[in-house]
């Protein structure tokens, strides 16, 4: 046999040794992989991976930080016990519209002057408002939907403080809470709506409603009406504005109770009771 045959000949069979060898060894390695779950893992490195994945397995398993929304204020009194209990409260372009909306005349003008406030409902960028106390001064910053400034007010709480306390005008005027109710029950679906918009803020109150005190004046068609409300953080009143005619219902029904002094229905300013 010629040299040339014998050294291709050894070639090819090295060549045929190497792949079988790799054969072999791509099968035991499929075969291993198959049954890894099957064989005890035991060494350092298996306890390691172990630990590890004990860890991982603990941390996906722990509850992610929960947030929970801020509810939104009805009034100032709920606004400022809000933020008694949270460095800031944030209310969405309509929930603040709605507050506003809520608040007696000049409470809303301390917050933002209404043709302000016209002027940024006529923009479309404005997106929210954050709320603020630090001490006796309350901020209001207006952002767009990038969290952008777009307007800052600030408020001085000592005069809301000075509005709240009750005035002489009302002194006599003052129903418990439970003669409230009777007459208020005795009112129709919609003289009850223009007492208080919100029925749900009589649930809310509940028993802590104290007593109503009513306002013996007329401005612009409405009378003021004073909730005093005893809450966890104290004493609050919440004023609200009724129409005229369902307050005047509302006074005829109390003084059918009996169970109140006789109270005259409002009048406008310089008119005689």
């Amino acid at each position: 046999m010629p040299r040339n045959w014998i050294i291709a000949l050894a070639a090819l069979l090295i060549l045929l040794f190497g792949l079988g060898f790799d054969l072999v060894e791509i099968v035991i390695g499929e075969a291993m992989l198959r049954t890894n779950s099957l064989r005890p893992r035991v060494g350092r490195l298996w306890e390691a991976e172990s630990q590890e994945n004990e860890g991982l397995e603990i941390v996906s398993e722990l509850p992610g930080p929960v947030s929970e929304p801020v509810p939104s204020p009805g009034d100032l009194d709920e606004l400022l016990d809000l933020l008694a209990l949270h460095p800031e409260i944030k209310l969405d372009r309509a929930a603040f519209l709605r507050f506003y909306n809520l608040l007696p005349p000049e409470r809303a003008k301390s917050i933002i002057d209404p043709l302000r406030l016209y002027d940024l409902w006529r923009l479309e960028q404005w997106h929210s408002v954050l709320f603020r106390r630090s001490g006796d001064q309350l901020s209001l910053h207006f952002t767009d939907y990038n969290s952008n400034l777009l307007l800052d007010t600030f408020t001085d709480l000592t005069l809301w403080q000075r509005d709240s306390r009750p005035v002489p005008e009302r002194d006599g005027r003052t129903v418990a809470a439970e003669i409230f109710y009777r007459a208020f029950d005795r009112l129709s679906r919609s003289f009850r709506l223009q007492i208080i918009s919100d029925p749900l803020k009589l649930i809310q109150w509940g028993e802590g409603l104290v007593q109503v005190a009513i306002s013996p004046f007329v401005e612009n068609g409405s009378v003021v009406l004073i909730f005093e409300i005893n809450t966890d953080y104290g004493e609050r009143r919440v004023e609200m504005r009724a129409s005229e005619m369902a307050v005047n219902y509302l006074i005829r029904e109390i003084n059918r109770t009996g169970m109140n002094p006789p109270i005259q229905a409002p009048s406008q300013r310089g008119e005689r009771q």
